[in-house]
């Protein structure tokens, strides 16, 4: 029974450490989608779900440079 109960408490743990980053990954990519380009990504770790996130960060980067160029390029041209 005990072992039962242990085997619940490690797989239970195991779910929430892989879904809480999967979820934060996933919030961010849908602000960013939305237009929102002001998150804040704090990457943590360097495993797959970290390589997600510096992906997502890099991605929010380049996306903030490119709207400012976009927004420099239609002063310019006003």
């Amino acid at each position: 029974m005990a072992g039962v109960l242990l085997a619940g408490l490690i797989g239970f743990w195991l779910v929430r450490a892989i879904t809480r980053p999967l979820n934060q990954a996933v919030r961010i990519a849908e602000s960013v989608a939305a237009g929102d380009l002001t998150q804040h990504i704090e990457v943590t770790s360097s495993d797959e779900v970290g390589q997600l996130l510096n992906a997502l960060k890099a991605m929010n980067d380049s996306l903030v440079r490119v709207v400012a160029q976009v927004r420099t390029g239609t002063d310019t041209v006003a």
